[in-house]
């Protein structure tokens, strides 16, 4: 089975572990499958021709060009006449949105109902093809203020259409974290919500669990993606970062793990002698994380890696997406919230219980792979 992704590749590690989970579900479910990834901020990659754009790692050096987005580049590349067996929807025998945040809406901008991969990729190709193909839109998350409730979705005309559509033109939607549900809900929708299929990344990738040897940490500057006018003060985030850090460091075997490079220089303003873990292979992230004790991170998927080998982690973050820690039993909070203290309660408690969360979380896991294969029946 030819299997098309909309996805991101080599350019964000949670990206990553989340398409190879849900190819591993798929795999459970079809057998043998063969994924064809598109980069969804240059739908253009969508045709094999122009692979080279992600492969080459360009992606990153395009997203700081003045005046150039993948929108446009894919705009002026798209216009070039198609070659059909290059076309990785066209010759697909299932479309899959791989695990995101899809559902949007801030004030004055920026809407999910603008995103860059919709029109080329659902609408100028796909609606041709609805009667042929499956769409899976799998996972699907927020990123909105860490304390929305979903209403400026229900009050922008733009996004709750979007909504609608992408959710009428799909065969299966999933939702995981729930203000994705209740957003679904008031617009009249409903989809079921299961824990991001990111925990299964290690199984399609083959990695074992290991004895635990470290505690990871995670640090991002302003303590997470965005901001989103809550007035985060990540001078503060940082001083109570480097408070926890130094009063565990001699006890503990600390290692920071850096998703991108700008983690790794941030974590220098930590401590410029932290031992760090950073890597262009997201395959190598899971074999670290597969020694991880415990974590406390900002990043979202660091803790979900960590939490496929059943150990648990604590984190704190600055918009919506944290609160999917819930469906996975994990402890998380706002990035203004927390003192140096609480960092170390979170701390020892998981220390303390890390036996008990491991049960947990396997019960977690085989609850969620029953479910997304209840829902996966439904194709033929």
């Amino acid at each position: 089975m030819n299997i098309a992704c909309i996805t991101t590749v080599n350019y964000n590690v949670g990206d990553d572990f989340v398409r190879e989970g849900i190819s591993y579900l798929l795999a459970k479910r079809f057998g043998e499958i063969k994924v064809y990834n598109i980069h969804k901020h240059i739908p253009v990659t969508v045709r094999r021709e122009f692979e080279w754009i992600y492969l080459s790692g360009l992606m990153h050096i395009i997203d700081k060009l003045p005046g150039i987005n993948g929108r446009r580049l894919s705009n002026v590349l798209d216009s070039v006449p198609r070659i059909k067996f290059t076309d990785k929807i066209l010759k697909a025998d299932l479309l899959v949105q791989c695990g995101a945040p899809l559902y949007w809406c801030h004030q004055g901008g920026p809407h999910c109902a603008n995103n860059e991969w919709f029109a080329p990729l659902i609408q100028r190709r796909y609606l041709n093809l609805k009667n042929y193909i499956p769409f899976l839109n799998l996972a699907v998350g927020t990123c909105q203020k860490y304390y929305s409730d979903g209403s400026e979705f229900a009050n922008c005309g733009k996004c709750s259409s979007y909504i609608k559509e992408i959710y009428n033109i799909a065969k299966i939607t999933t939702v995981r974290d729930k203000l994705a549900k209740t957003v679904l809900n008031l617009l009249g929708l409903d989809a079921p919500l299961i824990p991001c299929p990111s925990i299964f990344a290690r199984d399609r990738l083959d990695i074992k669990e290991e004895k635990p040897r470290y505690i990871c940490l995670n640090y991002m500057r302003l303590g997470g993606h965005y901001d989103f006018g809550q007035h985060i003060d990540e001078n503060q985030w940082e001083e109570t970062f480097r408070s926890f850090y130094n009063a565990i460091k001699s006890n503990d075997n600390c290692i920071f793990v850096c998703h991108n490079k700008r983690e790794l220089q941030d974590v220098k303003r930590i401590d410029p002698h932290a031992r760090t873990f950073f890597s262009k292979d997201y395959k190598e992230y899971l074999n670290f994380y597969a020694h991880a004790k415990c974590g406390v991170v900002n990043r979202l998927h660091s803790a979900f890696a960590i939490a496929s080998f059943g150990r648990p982690s604590f984190i704190i973050g600055t918009d919506s997406r944290t609160r999917m820690a819930e469906e996975i039993g994990l402890h998380h909070a706002f990035v203004p919230e927390v003192s140096a203290s609480r960092l170390l309660d979170e701390f020892e408690y998981m220390l303390k219980k890390g036996k008990e969360y491991q049960e947990m979380f396997f019960s977690i896991k085989s609850q969620a792979y029953k479910d997304y294969m209840s829902v996966l029946e439904s194709l033929s």
